[in-house]
């Protein structure tokens, strides 16, 4: 093996068994009381909220999801996307042009004069009386007197599948290839911007007139902190995003294929993945406060989360007297070395085309530490789902997540870029690993810059 691989390290290892409890369960699944796909969910407040879906399927909840109660809506055709003007007056909008109002709080719905033939897929208000919803075909709508006229704003012929207006006048719209378009005169005038991706984008969201995030196809997140003059482009490997909800400048939230749910807490630079407890689709997110929301999803999906999505558990970690590869799988709220394995008896070492000593550990790399006798080291933090790693042409050290991780399922951006069986644990001595586990550090070679993918199942 290579001079970086050789061991400087001989060691006896016990292996121990890795227990974890949950003190703080995250997202929780509730019973909406049907199995179609739920398309869209929108929170008035905490506990009064709406979600609806294919069918014609309108439910809704009075204390927080605890429970939910179909409400009829007159039609069986899907329905893509409801918001309130205020808390009496509701909009709801799906296929075929369908738009539905209320105005007692939802409780019962009346079918609008038909604009369109096209599908309607988002609708944002930005106060009580003025609100815009877009669709496919270049649909483009706008009220001025809370959602009983519309008058069209059609401009182009692309599809459209979301809205966000941050005040009356300065709204995004994203939709098919990459297309962003931006208002700054309540509708008027629409200027596409240069959003750098040709992915489709499902989903955005501004918490002001600067910050933003849009979401879409083959894991594309792009955000602006300049109102879209300029967009930065991200990829996650993470499949089909479909909503995102940024509750503040900094705080947000994304759904995905698969249950995926991400979080950022400095405004789209980085995400972490949390553990939704469904396998389901899940196609859109809202929050009512930076820690209180809701996603919906394919099968009836509905879940809940009145802690940010944070999932705490407190987990033992085997180390053995002498050398390890050992990683930080949990989030934490202080990653000093000394604090994290309070019991290690060397400095940290990282590799990055040669060793570094290190005080402060971070998630996503691995670490040579040494111990002076076996034991389990306890931590207590957030679970880690999912994480993408950096890594270089050559030989990398990379961390774990919470859950272990099969080597074959690891992805890789560019795809492929994994030497095949050039991924090594150590246990006494080096030997191909089939799997990531937590709290462990691994050597991975690759071809050529690029990120390493890691998914719990």
């Amino acid at each position: 093996m290579e001079a970086a691989m050789k061991a400087m390290f001989s060691l006896t290892l016990t292996l121990m068994l890795v227990h974890a409890q949950t003190s703080a369960q995250g997202w929780v699944p509730q019973n909406p009381g049907v199995t179609i796909t739920l398309y869209e969910v929108h929170f008035r407040n905490s506990n009064l909220g709406t979600a609806v879906g294919a069918a014609g399927k309108i439910v809704q909840t009075g204390n927080g999801g605890q429970s939910w109660f179909q409400t009829g809506s007159g039609t069986n055709i899907d329905l893509h996307g409801v918001d309130f003007a205020n808390d009496n007056i509701g909009i709801i909008v799906g296929n075929g042009g369908l738009m539905l109002r209320s105005v007692n709080a939802g409780a019962s719905w009346t079918n609008l004069v038909q604009l369109t033939g096209d599908n309607l897929r988002g609708i944002s208000f930005a106060d009580s009386q003025n609100g815009t919803i877009v669709g496919l075909n270049g649909a483009i709508f706008r009220t001025t007197n809370g959602g009983l006229t519309w008058a069209s704003q059609r401009g182009l012929t692309a599809d459209l599948f979301e809205v966000s207006f941050i005040t009356p006048e300065i709204g995004t719209v994203v939709g098919e290839a990459g297309l962003v378009l931006r208002t700054t005169n309540a509708g008027s005038t629409w200027v596409a911007q240069p959003s750098g991706t040709t992915h489709t984008m499902y989903g955005v969201s501004f918490p002001d007139v600067n910050n933003g995030v849009a979401v879409g196809t083959s894991g594309t997140i792009i955000r602006t902190t300049n109102g879209g003059q300029t967009w930065s482009s991200q990829f996650v490997g993470a499949g089909e995003l479909t909503s995102v909800h940024m509750v503040t400048a900094s705080v947000g939230y994304i759904t995905g294929q698969s249950g995926l749910v991400l979080k950022t807490t400095n405004g789209g630079v980085s995400w972490i993945a949390q553990p939704s407890n469904t396998s389901n689709d899940l196609k859109e997110i809202y929050f009512s406060d930076p820690m209180t929301g809701t996603a919906v999803g394919s099968g009836g999906a509905v879940i809940r989360t009145v802690s940010g999505g944070a999932a705490s558990v407190t987990a033992q970690y085997p180390v053995a007297t002498d050398w390890n590869l050992i990683s930080v799988p949990l989030t934490l709220s202080n990653y000093t070395r000394t604090v994290v394995y309070p019991t290690s008896s060397s400095d940290a070492y990282s590799f990055n085309n040669g060793y570094q000593t290190q005080s402060v550990l971070q998630n996503k790399i691995g670490y040579w530490l040494k111990f002076d006798a076996n034991q389990s080291v306890s931590m207590t933090g957030q679970v880690r789902a999912r994480d993408t790693v950096d890594v270089s042409e050559g030989w990398n050290i990379i961390g774990s997540v919470a859950n272990p991780v099969p080597v074959s399922s690891l992805l890789t951006i560019p795809s492929g870029i994994i030497e095949p069986g050039t991924v090594y644990g150590f246990n006494g001595s080096y030997a191909n690993a089939d799997t990531i586990k937590p709290g462990r550090g691994y050597w991975v070679k690759v071809t050529g810059p690029g990120k390493i993918v890691l998914i719990s199942p």
